[in-house]
């Protein structure tokens, strides 16, 4: 009797961590969930002190976040060291941006100070382009704990930045009109592809975003009849595993541009993710014997599947 109350909070405990997590209402990593699951009370304690800790890290790193911008705002350097780094030299003499470390090369240095410097440049740059998000969010699984929470720091501020910027693009393609109305929603399909393409949305708030973007590229194409957003749509509706609905637009696809590289990209991706191998191999020999031009990536493609 004891071993089935035991077993049943157990469970209890698992069904809500899993429901906590999958609503995004945690900080942890969904793999911790195997912690849970498979380390009755003891996985279940550790999950809720990892959880304390992050979300120590998301308030220190806030707390940093608004330091920082404070002296960016009064043109202020202030370092803790006084050794500057090459990287503070180069900021301080107003060397050109080309001419500075890559942040993604810096954060596999193993210079750790150089890696924070260019990590606090990336915070306190001003432009609100966001050209770093995808990088940005990949440090955030740096093995520097400082990386890790200036990191954290930016992640949430551009998250922030594209949901009030969807917000107001949502509000004024509801009320544009005629041409006006063409112009917002480019825009709203090019931030939407942006955003999506940092990796930092995840669960709901990711498939609500992916079916939003769906649907602004369905009405785009259907006004254009434009072959690259029927090859987004295709490959959108594979990346969320619609798959019936990739396959209509593939097949229209085929109808539109029978031989169009776009085409036959997005049939091969299609066809691989769904692991259909004679058909794709029909495929590759019908596109290798054909009478059209077959560009650099095609013919790479083409040996690669060719068996």
């Amino acid at each position: 009797m004891e071993a089935v109350i035991v077993l049943s909070v157990h469970l209890l405990f698992v069904i809500l961590f899993f429901v906590l997590s999958y609503k995004d209402l945690v900080t942890n990593s969904r793999l911790m969930l195997a912690l849970v699951v498979f380390i009755p009370f003891v996985g279940t304690i550790t999950f809720l002190v990892m959880e304390y800790f992050l979300r120590v890290h998301v308030k220190k790193a806030r707390s940093i976040f608004s330091f920082i911008k404070d002296k960016a705002d009064k043109n202020e350097i202030m370092v803790k060291d006084d050794n500057f780094s090459d990287y503070s030299t180069l900021r301080s003499n107003n060397i050109s941006s080309d001419d500075a470390i890559p942040l993604e090369d810096a954060l596999v240095m193993d210079d750790r100070q150089m890696r924070r410097h260019v990590m606090l440049d990336v915070l306190m740059d001003s432009s609100g382009n966001h050209a770093h998000s995808a990088i940005i969010n990949k440090a955030r699984l740096n093995d520097d704990v400082e990386v890790v929470h200036y990191a954290t720091t930016a992640t949430i501020q551009i998250t922030d930045d594209f949901e009030k910027k969807l917000i107001n693009l949502a509000k004024k393609y509801k009320e544009a009109k005629g041409e006006e109305r063409f112009s917002v929603l480019d825009e709203y399909i090019n931030t939407l592809e942006i955003y999506l393409n940092t990796g930092i949305l995840q669960g709901n708030n990711l498939r609500i975003h992916q079916e939003t973007y769906n649907q602004l590229l369905a009405e785009r194409s259907n006004n254009l009849n434009d072959i690259e957003d029927y090859e987004k749509l295709a490959n959108s509706y594979i990346k969320m595993g619609q798959f019936n609905l990739a396959e209509i637009i593939i097949n229209e696809m085929v109808e539109l541009w029978p031989n169009s590289e776009h085409t036959w990209l997005t049939q091969i991706r299609f066809l691989t993710t769904l692991k259909r191998g004679n058909e794709l191999h029909e495929l590759i020999t019908r596109i290798k014997n054909g009478s059209f031009y077959k560009s650099k990536k095609l013919q790479e493609i083409i040996e690669f599947w060719d068996y």
